[in-house]
């Protein structure tokens, strides 16, 4: 055998221990969640009285759903008080307008619009909103609720039953696109939901979870004081929900998943929005845990490796045959996990037409993660960033 063809059947076998390692750890990753999400432990003490909520709702911009979803927040069924704070960066934006307007349809409930102001060198966007919104809350638990999220009635009662645990520092649930209405939206969802309900779930099955997802986070007030949670989001624009979470087990508390997810409607979605979107997800993700870059490109692209096995197969002029069913064997598995999640979580009906989209998406999400290697700054709000340097934070403990 020449050296080229020891090295193509070293390659050969590399992709294909690749493919082997994903099967292994979507079989380990699926029963955890499964696990997980399956078992209703005894329901938590519920408080005697259940304490105040100040809910802050960051704001930017309005989108067709945006005044449903807000609408969400004041049909809860809580038991105690609770206020919901639209914490808006200038008055001139359009979110002023549709948090008006929702605040006019319950005159009966607790709500008001909050003005962060634009400040350049300092906190901007999600951050200064959220601070502007804790500053401007009376109650002792805060929620972070971004405006595409829909809450169901029984979220709120069920949630701040787990955050007053003492052991709980931070609780959120996983956050669910559905409603999909073109390929990009579905593209969009196929890429998301996996890593928010599945990893996030077998991580907090197996006693694993050491950060949390931003769409909706729940802190208790004194919690969030002894992190110094203010100086974190004055000082860092960017990965919010893995600095709070960080701080939060450096202190000694507990990250907690909660079991029922939030829903996003995403009806459409723009290549170029799809494309930022996840750019900015992974140099966030691997500015702060570098180490994850390996863990990306050996095990969240097995259509990739599979496809060079095959490629190298022809190359060879051996039978492609067993290389194509290899193939076809990554496709069907990552169809039918995509299939699984939305027969179980989204409960709607012609999402198979958009199964076709997993023939793509590893191809395109691949081409993301090598650019997120080398263009390090992300468009996001309407503005270019760059992710601040960590000195301010305290390194992950054990």
């Amino acid at each position: 055998m020449s050296i080229l063809g020891a090295e193509m059947t070293a390659l050969q076998i590399f992709c294909l221990a690749l493919v082997a390692a994903y099967g292994l750890e979507i079989i380990i990753i699926q029963a955890g969640a499964h696990r997980y999400f399956s078992s209703r432990r005894q329901a938590p003490v519920e408080p005697a009285p259940y304490p105040g909520v100040s809910l802050i709702s960051p704001l930017r911009g309005s989108d067709p759903g945006t005044a449903d979803n807000l609408r969400s927040f004041f049909r809860q069924d809580y038991p105690g008080e609770f206020e919901i704070l639209f914490a808006i960066e200038e008055e001139s934006d359009a979110a002023a307008r549709t948090a008006q307007k929702v605040l006019d349809e319950f005159p009966d409930r607790e709500g008001r619009i909050v003005f962060s102001g634009f400040r350049p060198g300092r906190a901007m966007g999600k951050n200064s909103n959220m601070i502007a919104g804790v500053r401007a809350g009376r109650h002792p638990i805060l929620v972070f609720c971004d405006a595409d999220v829909h809450l169901a009635p029984t979220f709120l009662k069920a949630a701040v039953a787990e955050i007053c645990r003492p052991e709980i520092g931070l609780a959120f649930p996983a956050p669910l696109y559905r409603g999909f209405q073109n390929s990009v939206a579905a593209l969009y969802g196929i890429a998301y939901n996996p890593v928010s309900i599945l990893i996030h779930g077998a991580m907090a099955s197996y006693h694993r979870l050491k950060t949390a997802i931003g769409a909706v986070l729940l802190i208790r007030r004194e919690v969030f004081e002894i992190i110094d949670g203010e100086a974190l989001l004055e000082t860092h624009n960017i990965g919010v929900d893995i600095l709070l979470a960080r701080a939060v087990r450096q202190a000694g508390y507990r990250i907690f998943l909660l079991r029922d997810p939030v829903f996003m409607q995403l009806p459409r979605q723009s290549f170029k929005g799809l494309w930022l979107h996840f750019h900015r997800w992974f140099v966030t993700i691997l500015h702060y845990y570098p180490g994850l870059a390996i863990f990306f490109l050996a095990f969240s692209f097995p259509l990739v490796w599979a496809c060079v096995f095959l490629s190298l197969s022809i190359l060879r002029g051996g039978s492609a045959i067993p290389a194509a069913a290899l193939v076809g064997a990554v496709i069907g598995l990552e169809a039918s996990t995509m299939a699984s999640i939305n027969v179980r979580w989204l409960g709607e009906k012609g999402w198979g037409r958009y199964l076709w989209v997993v023939l793509i998406f590893e191809p395109i999400f691949f081409t993301i993660f090598l650019s997120s290697l080398v263009f390090k700054k992300i468009r996001w709000g309407g503005r270019t960033w760059k992710i601040a340097r960590l000195p301010t934070i305290p390194k992950e403990g054990p």
